[in-house]
């Protein structure tokens, strides 16, 4: 099979493709904010998914212990249903957000030393040297273990599907 002759036009691709790339210089003030604002937005994704869980928890113990009331029990099954899933989601969402807390801090750890390496501060950088120092400082024991404990785990429930024609959807 003949491959076709770089035109002017893709010779500056195929050029780029073809060489090495220069790996950058990496601030260490820079990644060092990065991975503080990383950090920060994964703490409160952790924390927004854990009052999550309490509220859809809540709701669904409601659900649990209301009658039936105006609605009739098949309609009332269906919404509990729902509930439960949407119960089983948060559950399944909060581990691995907490996973990703928990690789942030390691990360911002690592920035946080190469800063101390370098030795060198400027007041442009002293902000976040000083946050990233509180946030090691409140989380660095603190930390979320990466297993979920036993009250973490996923609920399973079953699915009644004997009522259920063939080929319909549940």
């Amino acid at each position: 099979l003949l491959t076709p002759l770089p035109t002017p036009s893709t010779l500056p691709l195929l050029i780029s493709l073809t060489m090495p790339l220069r790996k950058k210089e990496v601030d260490p003030h820079r990644d060092l904010m990065i991975r503080v604002k990383a950090f920060e937005r994964m703490a409160k994704e952790v924390a927004f998914y854990k009052v999550d869980l309490e509220k859809q928890e809540a709701k669904l113990a409601d659900m649990k212990s209301a009658a039936a009331g105006a609605y009739d029990e098949e309609k009332m099954a269906v919404i509990k249903r729902f509930a439960e899933t949407v119960v089983a989601d948060a559950h399944s969402v909060l581990p691995d957000s907490t996973m990703r807390l928990n690789k942030a801090l390691t990360d911002l750890e690592a920035a946080m030393a190469r800063i101390k390496e370098g030795g060198a501060t400027t007041e442009n950088n002293e902000e976040w040297t000083q946050k990233a120092e509180l946030i090691l400082k409140n989380h660095r024991r603190k930390q979320t273990s990466l297993s979920p404990s036993p009250e973490d785990a996923v609920p399973v429930s079953v699915t009644d599907v004997s009522g259920l024609a063939e080929g319909e959807a549940f």
